[in-house]
């Protein structure tokens, strides 16, 4: 929840003999659990809503960001914060809410409270106009990270202090679990196994699933379905195939890319009836990698396995990928081999250029890498910040 931890940090500089720290974890524990009780707890347990039509225009996602003072003012510590996509269809909020939390995977972390907790951050976020971009998952916290942003954007929706068309949702698909409580579902205890003997019987058998991942085109569409419930929306925004490189461990570079172009056949198939209006793909390792390294994924073999299946209007226009201060690969490795229609020659180029050649938008996930780097000192001068958790999303920004 990137954009939760920089604004809270924000408050303390209102707040005087107030240890930062201490201030944030206080606020969090304290004020967040007391907020909206009972309307989490009515919202997050309709798993019958109705899905919200609509999705995010460039004049909705706007009008979000211009709610914020400090977006219609831009000042030195927030400069570019409203970003266009390629296609110029919506704007970008240059901080977004993530919803990934290493604790969520740990058994003793599958608490309710967290999801509260979740879901009052993401609503402070939403009102006061501070971001209009949303990313999760759901095997993040075992679809409890779904289920909270759909809580929270149904109560933002019911109060009408959001429009659908002022927000951008985005999920993945492609993962089955974490190994860590092998569980599907935190809320009713479903156990992987059980997911995994339903695929079986529909056809989709182990040659199908690569360790904790599968790209089968019948998993896809279930999971999209069931991301678009969990997130009470019609339409999702954006849909990232998760971590494909992990198809590398069990098959050769070609072979891996012909299970991506199904797996983007199906995605497209998804546009057309309306459940997304993009893909992407989310990779931990694959557009950091140089292209002797098992993980890499090549950003142009992506683009024409996407323009094979969906032609020049084809759906993928996003990639994420970490940056932070231990990560900039992105930005500093020449490990993205580019070649020129026609010709034999290859050159090498960063992930970041060839992405901007391509016209895919990057989003940059992890900038604290999971909280390891919240102790890691950044230069003020540079980073216009005393906060060292402004400084390290300065630095992804």
């Amino acid at each position: 929840m990137i954009w939760r931890s920089s604004r809270l940090v924000r408050r303390v500089s209102t707040q005087s003999r107030i240890d930062e720290a201490s201030f944030v974890h206080e606020y969090r524990d304290n004020h967040y659990t007391s907020l909206h009780a009972e309307e989490f707890k009515k919202l997050y347990q309709a798993r019958e809503q109705p899905l919200w039509p609509g999705l995010a225009t460039r004049s909705g996602t706007e009008h979000q960001l211009l709610k914020n003072e400090k977006s219609r003012r831009p000042s030195a510590d927030l400069p570019g914060h409203l970003r266009a996509s390629f296609d110029g269809r919506v704007v970008h909020s240059s901080l977004g809410f993530g919803t990934y939390s290493k604790d969520a995977e740990e058994s003793s972390c599958l608490q309710v409270g967290l999801s509260h907790q979740m879901f009052n951050a993401l609503l402070d976020s939403l009102y006061n106009g501070s971001v209009n971009t949303i990313d999760t998952a759901p095997h993040w916290g075992f679809q409890r990270s779904e289920r909270t942003v759909g809580a929270a954007l149904q109560q933002a929706f019911l109060a009408r202090r959001l429009l659908r068309e002022e927000v951008f949702v985005c999920s993945r698909v492609g993962h089955l679990e974490v190994p860590a409580c092998h569980q599907e579902d935190a809320d009713s205890g479903r156990d992987h196994r059980v997911l995994r003997e339903e695929l079986a019987q529909a056809g989709v058998g182990a040659d199908q699933v690569f360790g904790m991942h599968c790209f089968e085109p019948r998993f896809l569409a279930r999971q999209a379905a069931l991301s678009r419930r969990n997130l009470s929306l019609e339409t999702l925004d954006l849909l990232y195939l998760h971590n494909p490189e992990a198809l590398r461990g069990s098959l050769g570079y070609q072979a891996a890319l012909l299970k991506v172009e199904k797996a983007f056949e199906q995605l497209e198939s998804l546009r057309r009836d309306g459940s997304l209006v993009y893909y992407g793909v989310s990779s931990f390792a694959g557009f950091r990698a140089g292209p002797k390294e098992a993980s890499f994924l090549g950003l142009q073999d992506l683009k024409r396995a996407a323009e094979r299946v969906g032609g020049s209007e084809n759906g993928l226009q996003y990639i994420c990928l970490p940056v932070n201060v231990a990560m900039l690969e992105a930005f500093l490795d020449r490990s993205q081999p580019r070649t020129v229609e026609g010709s034999q020659e290859v050159q090498f180029v960063s992930t970041l250029q060839l992405a901007s050649e391509l016209r895919l938008n990057m989003m940059a996930c992890s900038p604290f890498m999971s909280g390891f780097l919240h102790q890691v000192p950044l230069p003020t001068s540079l980073l216009k910040s005393r906060y060292l958790a402004v400084k390290h999303l300065n630095l992804v920004r």
